[in-house]
């Protein structure tokens, strides 16, 4: 039995407009966005996902998805298009509502040893250490191997 996804559009995004965006609708909004990402979608479902994308502000990612699902030969899907492609060309992604509860979830610390530690082969730099294998955790982000370093002042030993 397939789930009809356009009744539950409709009535998350209703509920969402009229709340002014509040965090519940948000979360509902988000998990309806997240089951059609997984599903086998229909041009209807793609349709519907685009205007998910749109109503939270990912605006080229529904560009993306509405393109090759748009009727050239219906005027409205081809306005509607190009409206997509101008706010996906100005705001691109960068403006849009977040999902606040992934943003919320602690990522465990990395425990670091000496171990983990290399010291820099270049002459000039003989008090830097880098972090040989192990993306770390700081303030709740991952940060990559490659961009995190450390200095001993002097000539202090570890």
């Amino acid at each position: 039995m397939q789930k009809n996804y356009q009744k539950e559009y409709i009535n998350i995004s209703t509920e969402f407009r009229k709340s002014k965006n509040s965090k519940e609708s948000a979360g509902k909004l988000f998990d309806l966005l997240y089951e059609l990402e997984k599903v086998n979608r229909s041009q209807n479902e793609e349709k519907i996902l685009s205007d998910i994308y749109s109503l939270l502000g990912f605006h080229k990612s529904a560009y993306e998805v509405y393109e090759p699902t748009a009727d050239l030969t219906n005027r409205k899907e081809t306005k509607k298009l190009y409206t997509l492609e101008q706010k996906a060309k100005s705001h691109a992604n960068n403006f849009a509502i977040k999902d606040i509860r992934k943003l919320r979830k602690k990522k465990e610390p990395v425990k670091l040893l000496f171990e983990d530690f290399e010291i820099d082969e270049n002459e000039e730099n003989k008090n830097r250490f880098l972090l040989k294998n192990k993306d770390i955790v700081i303030f709740n982000k991952l940060v990559k191997k490659e961009k995190f370093e450390i200095y001993i002042y002097g000539e202090s030993q570890i």
